[in-house]
C-alpha cells in the first residue's frame, strides 16, 4: 500500500509539473519542436548505414515526432509535446497537429538521457492512432523498428502489400529512434498520445481547432512547418 501511495503521488507531481510547463509554452517553443525535427532528420539521414529508405518517405501516410529528456517530454529544452502530419495517398502533407505525449513507466527507464523518436504511419491502421486520445502506440497498431537504407533491398520491398519480408510487410508503423542508454523498442513501448488543442490553437492563432480540421487543411501551412515538409519531400525523391 505504501508503494502504491508513493507511485500515485509521484505520478501526480509529474503531471502537475508537466502541466505547468505547458501553460508557459509559446509559439517559439512549438517552432522549436519543428526545428528539432528538421535537425534530427538531417543528422539521421547523413549516416548511410542507418538512413531511412526513400520508399518509407514515399509510401508514408503520416509522421509523428517527439523528444524526451530525463523522463520529461520536451519542446526544444522544455515542455510536453509531439506533432503529427498526415497525407492522403498521392496528396500533400497536412499542417502539423500537436499532441501531449506521455507514459507511466517511460520516465523511470530513460533516466537522465535524451531520446528522439520519428514514426512513419504506413497505412490506415497506423493513422488511426492519431484519431483518438489515450492511445498507446504499441498497443493498437503493429509498430516495429523500420528498415534502413543499408538493408532495404533485402529486408523490405517498399510495397505495403508485399509479403517479401513478413516482419516489415505486416507493420503499420515504422519507428526510428536515437536514445542514450535505451533500446529503441523501450522508447516506444507504452507511449501514449493525446490531442493538444491549446498548443494547436496557439500555433495557428485560432480557437477551437479540431485535429480533423487541421489534418483536412482548414488552416494554411506555416512557413516553418513547410520547410519540414520540403525535407520530407526531398528524401522521398531520393535527394
Amino acid at each position: 500500500m505504501k508503494n502504491l501511495r508513493t507511485s500515485f503521488f509521484f505520478a501526480l507531481s509529474l503531471f502537475a509539473a508537466t502541466a505547468a510547463v505547458r501553460a508557459d509554452q509559446s509559439l517559439s517553443d512549438l517552432n522549436g519542436l519543428i526545428n528539432s525535427a528538421k535537425g534530427w532528420l538531417l543528422d539521421y539521414q547523413s549516416n548511410p548505414k542507418k538512413a531511412i529508405p526513400t520508399d518509407v518517405f514515399e509510401k508514408a501516410r503520416g509522421i509523428f515526432f517527439y523528444q524526451v529528456v530525463g523522463g520529461s517530454f520536451i519542446i526544444g529544452a522544455q515542455g510536453g509535446e509531439g506533432f503529427a502530419m498526415i497525407r492522403e495517398e498521392g496528396g500533400d502533407w497536412s499542417p502539423p497537429v500537436f499532441f501531449n505525449v506521455g507514459s507511466g513507466s517511460f520516465g523511470a527507464q530513460i533516466g537522465g538521457g535524451q531520446t528522439t523518436v520519428l514514426m512513419f504511419l504506413m497505412n490506415d491502421e497506423g493513422l488511426d492512432i492519431l484519431k483518438k486520445d489515450q492511445t498507446t502506440w504499441s498497443g493498437t497498431a503493429k509498430a516495429i523498428g523500420g528498415p534502413s537504407s543499408a538493408s532495404a533491398s533485402s529486408d523490405w520491398s517498399g510495397d505495403a502489400t508485399s509479403k517479401q519480408n513478413s516482419k516489415y510487410g505486416a507493420a503499420d508503423i515504422f519507428y526510428y529512434v536515437t536514445a542514450s542508454g535505451l533500446e529503441a523498442s523501450a522508447a516506444v513501448k507504452g507511449t501514449e498520445s493525446n490531442y493538444d488543442q491549446a498548443a494547436t490553437d496557439l500555433y495557428y492563432n485560432k480557437s477551437g481547432l479540431t485535429r480533423e480540421a487541421v489534418f483536412g487543411h482548414a488552416v494554411k501551412m506555416p512557413e516553418n512547418a513547410g520547410s519540414f515538409v520540403a525535407l520530407l519531400n526531398r528524401f522521398a525523391a531520393g535527394q
